[in-house]
């Protein structure tokens, strides 16, 4: 039962909420000592170099000369969570020879406590040639989110720079930006804390220095993470080690790869992990990682002999099909070898036949007409609403399903995986003028039924409202899961992404998306009521057949990776027919298994500031999770409504209203206002938390001479307590201790008598069977009337 709060309080969160104001608490904007900050002079002051702070998902351009004002910064972070903010240093003239430094984070009270913190340089990536007007809402590019520059991308840990000597250089008339990056424990201790940031000249003076600060809300962000993440990482030839690394990069993120580490065993370490939201059974050798059926059997007879097996199932998927067309589309010169709908249901009912009840996950792009009886559609007239087959005969739309419709009566997908562009509302994609899934530059693209790739002869021919048919896919996944929900059948709701799409309207993670597209884009998914995502790679280089060298993304001193960084780019036509980039699609990492000059270890992976933001957006839905659980759906909404609308429609786009907040407010300021506003509350509401404890897990088994561990973990809260299981009662005759009497015991304890095995080898209080304190000759006696009686 949800725990009762009163509804004083309930009204007031919502209106604090609502007026984007702060609550009362510990963290306030009356004590903030950001407020009354004074700048810091250093003891060796250059005044040739500007510095200033931003926040953590703001990409600062190399081009982006023009300071916030902010002389220091606040980071608001729970516990167990990992946040940070930005320097920018700016100099009109070359500065050679530099360090930089951050030092730990300390309490500002009593207790001495400490955050420990990294400092990353990040380097930049020379994006050109976008289409930057392909945002709803944007007719120019000055009025456009998506900008062309050097754009930061890579992080680099300072200390490796320049072959780890952490040497570096300003170049004259660029920024350059740090990340200062925090991170809690679970028993990080509560209240304010602050470091000192230091820039060095080559004589080891101070030239530059600021204090920063951060608050730790008084709650934690659980281990064990709620969202369920899915990215495919390459092995390529660099083997199982090197992909241990990534996979574990990615988790200290709070993201899982596919693919665990390792066999698909039952004492797989990563099975006990609880960040490990989500991995499929799979090989790891293929993108669609398909496993036959008697290999899927085998790792359930396996994986199902465990105690937490009910637990750890909701965690596996299998990966059945990817992005499946509809009949006519493949009848129509489609890709020979992509599947159809139909055959979703096929590997669904191969997998239901060894693993009851799987949860099989499809990534969907396309939503084709899908015509009951009918083979193949010519063209469709949009003012009759029928279509010429090809025996000029007719059929009309009401013998028509889409590709959706059809995976519904199929039930061939428990974990639905459409783009976010299915969200979009039909008035939206007809008021820009969309025609069809590949009509260029038409600022929103969607799912709500498009023949690709057929000869209809006008694009609009192509286009099927679905929504008049059906109602919104919002409204019909949900009537799905709860008409499934009563055959007791879970099902669950993904979502994916990949930067090939026609449109920056949607948020995403390439590089040139901004970094508040991809923080936002988890609290839209909690706003549609997906719980999960999946991202089609983290390592794919040379998808494109080559790979992108960037010869004009470097460090200012050219002593490392100069013109080394590998990245993605794709090449696809605007309207006008001219090329136009996309940057970074599916790649998340720099040069881990191919650079001889970076020693490979898990602490150097070359991660991206992609991947900080990407994990920022899921501690964010961890937090409007634990929010739900004290206030409910609706409060939980209307938080969000404050930054998002729908997916077509936030912060940013010119449509979104912001007349609740100060103009001179830049979106990312209003975001962290938001997420200040939303940790207080959390942070006020875990104070009278009632608790409601689940049953409870083993955490850590008894033994014969040892007691064990299980914790409790509260639905609302998250907070944990432990109980000790005693010690297990003796089981006499149990001489190996595997829970068994038998006559490998009757042959140990004859070992023991001999001396060929020691104390250690044997269970000492279940070999003395006669309690007299000796394992001995009456003992072995004892056994033998034991076992003549099983």
């Amino acid at each position: 039962m949800r725990r009762i709060i009163s509804i004083a309080l309930v009204f007031s969160m919502l209106f604090v909420l609502a007026s984007a104001t702060f609550v009362t608490g510990g963290a306030t904007e009356t004590y903030d000592p950001a407020n009354t900050y004074v700048p810091m002079t250093a003891p060796y002051e250059d005044s040739d170099i500007s510095m200033w702070f931003q926040h953590a998902n703001v990409k600062v351009f190399q081009e982006d000369t023009t300071s916030t004002g902010r002389n220091t910064y606040s980071v608001y972070m729970a516990k167990n969570e990992i946040q940070g903010t930005q320097v920018v240093l700016y100099t009109d003239v070359l500065k050679s020879n530099l360090t930089a430094s951050c030092s730990e984070f300390t309490a500002m009270d009593e207790s001495g406590a400490t955050i420990p913190v990294s400092l990353y340089y990040e380097a930049y990536i020379n994006c050109t040639d976008l289409d930057v007007t392909n945002v709803l809402g944007v007719n120019s590019a000055e009025e456009s989110i998506i900008r062309e520059g050097h754009i930061p991308d890579a992080l680099l840990p300072v200390e490796r720079l320049n072959k780890g000597t952490g040497v570096f250089s300003l170049g004259a008339g660029v920024t350059q930006t740090f990340l200062i990056r925090l991170k809690t424990a679970l028993d990080t201790p509560s209240g304010w804390y602050s470091g000192t940031f230091e820039l060095k000249n080559s004589d080891g003076n101070v030239i530059k220095t600021a204090t920063v600060y951060a608050y730790v809300w008084d709650f934690e962000i659980p281990e064990e993470t709620t969202y369920e993440t899915a990215i495919y990482i390459d092995m390529g030839t660099s083997g199982e080690t090197v992909y241990k690394y990534y996979y574990d990069y990615l988790l200290e993120n709070r993201i899982c790869a596919m693919n665990i580490p390792g066999e698909i065993t039952s004492t797989n370490e990563y099975l006990d992990n609880p960040r490990v939201s989500a991995f499929r059974i799979a090989n790891k050798g293929s993108y669609l990682g398909w496993m036959e059926q008697d290999s899927i059997k085998a790792v359930y007879d396996d994986l199902s002999t465990r105690d937490d097996f009910d637990t750890l199932k909701e965690k596996i998927y299998f990966y059945t099909h990817d992005e499946p067309r509809s009949q006519q589309q493949k009848d129509y010169g489609g890709v020979p070898g992509s599947p159809v709908v139909g055959d979703c249901l096929s590997r669904y009912n191969l997998v239901d036949s060894v693993w009851p009840d799987p949860y099989t996950v499809v990534p969907f792009d396309e939503n084709h007409p899908y015509p009951a009886g009918y083979s193949k559609t010519l063209a469709y007239n949009s003012k009759t609403g029928t279509f010429a087959t090809e025996n000029d005969g007719s059929f009309s739309l009401g013998s028509v399903k889409d590709a959706v419709q059809g995976i519904f009566d199929d039930g061939s997908v428990t974990v639905w995986c459409p783009k976010m562009c299915l969200y979009t509302p039909d008035s939206v994609a007809r008021s820009v003028g969309y025609l069809g899934y590949n009509t260029p530059q038409t600022k929103v693209h969607t799912m709500n039924g498009v023949i690709s790739g057929f000869d209809c002869g006008r694009l609009d021919a192509c286009y099927f409202n679905w929504d008049s048919v059906y109602g919104s896919f919002q409204t019909r996944i949900n009537n799905y899961r709860a008409e499934q929900a009563e055959n007791g059948k879970n099902i669950k709701l993904w979502w994916y992404n990949c930067g090939k799409g026609p449109t920056y309207t949607y948020c995403n993670h390439v590089i040139e998306n901004t970094g508040l597209q991809t923080e936002l884009m988890f609290w839209q998914s909690m706003q549609v009521g997906s719980n999960g995502y999946l991202y089609y790679a983290s390592n794919s280089y040379a998808e494109n057949g080559t790979v992108y060298v960037d010869g004009t993304s470097y460090l200012m001193d050219g002593s490392m990776m100069s013109g080394k960084w590998r990245v993605n780019r794709f090449t696809r036509q605007d309207a006008g027919g001219n090329d136009k980039y996309v940057y970074g699609n599916g790649v998340l990492f720099y040069g881990v298994a191919e650079r001889s000059f970076l020693k490979l270890t898990k602490e150097y992976v070359l991660g991206t500031v992609r991947i900080e933001q990407m994990r920022d957006g899921i501690e964010d839905y961890e937090m409007l999770n634990m929010y739900r659980n004290y206030y409910g759906e609706e409060a939980m909404q209307a938080v969000i409504s404050q930054v998002s609308d729908n997916v077509t429609c936030y912060l940013s786009l010119p449509g979104f209203d912001r007349s609740a907040w100060a103009s001179d407010m830049t979106s990312e300021d209003i975001f962290a206002k938001v997420r200040i506003n939303l940790g207080n509350a959390l942070e006020e509401a875990t104070k009278e938390c009632t608790h409601e404890w689940d049953e409870g897990v083993v955490t850590l088994q008894p033994t014969y001479t040892e007691t064990g561990i299980k914790t409790y973990t509260c639905a609302i809260c998250g907070e944990t307590y432990t109980e000790v299981i005693p010690v297990l009662d003796p089981m006499y005759g149990d001489i190996d201790g595997d829970g068994f009497v038998g006559t490998k015991d009757s042959k140990l304890i004859a070992k023991y008598m001999l001396g060929t095995v020691g104390d250690s080898d044997i269970v000492h209080v279940n070999a003395d069977i006669d309690g007299d304190g000796i394992v001995g000759t009456k003992d072995a006696k004892a056994l033998k009337k034991i076992l003549l009686t099983i």
